[in-house]
């Protein structure tokens, strides 16, 4: 949330329900960028949520209360109306997912995957020298795989069509 920006519990309830719709959560995965023998194994993960909507107002109140950037994708059909897309990742997507998780309904669970995963991004040991950042150390193997066990959970959760979980009918 931005600095001394307080939001009234209905406006997270609207947000919640407006992100249930329209938005998405997922935790990325990348390749470590080194030629170090010891990190070329490892892999980068980042929590990124994103909302798109065709009408700007919504979009743009998430980012000036939450943060974030919002981007225009115009499509090449001059019928469609251009969409507004609000993205958000790392601190500022697990703050506005901890506000909201209340009031989730549908993705509660990702969200809260999405948490854990921002959760141990503090625990990335660095090396310093006279001050000065040096690098990265790998990191313990545990928290890889905890890492990449929760890159597995997002994936299947955002798998398109329905799940084995689902209940189709009532």
């Amino acid at each position: 949330m931005l600095e001394n920006s307080k939001v009234a519990r209905e406006d997270l309830a609207w947000a919640a329900g407006f992100f249930d719709g329209e938005g998405s959560v997922s935790i990325k995965r990348l390749p470590w960028p080194t030629t170090r023998p010891s990190l070329r194994a490892s892999s980068i993960y980042g929590l990124r949520i994103i909302l798109g909507n065709r009408n700007s107002e919504p979009v743009f109140w998430l980012k000036d209360h939450f943060g974030g950037s919002v981007h225009v994708r115009h499509f090449s059909n001059p019928k469609h109306a251009p969409a507004f897309v609000w993205v958000a990742a790392s601190r500022v997507a697990a703050s506005f997912l901890s506000q909201i998780l209340p009031y989730l309904k549908v993705k509660s669970e990702i969200a809260r995957l999405g948490l854990e995963l921002q959760e141990s991004m503090g625990k990335l040991p660095h090396v310093r020298k006279n001050g000065y950042r040096a690098g990265f150390e790998p990191l313990p193997p545990e928290v890889l795989l905890h890492r990449e066990a929760l890159w597995g959970k997002a994936k299947e959760l955002n798998k398109r069509g329905p799940r084995s979980d689902q209940v189709l009918c009532r």
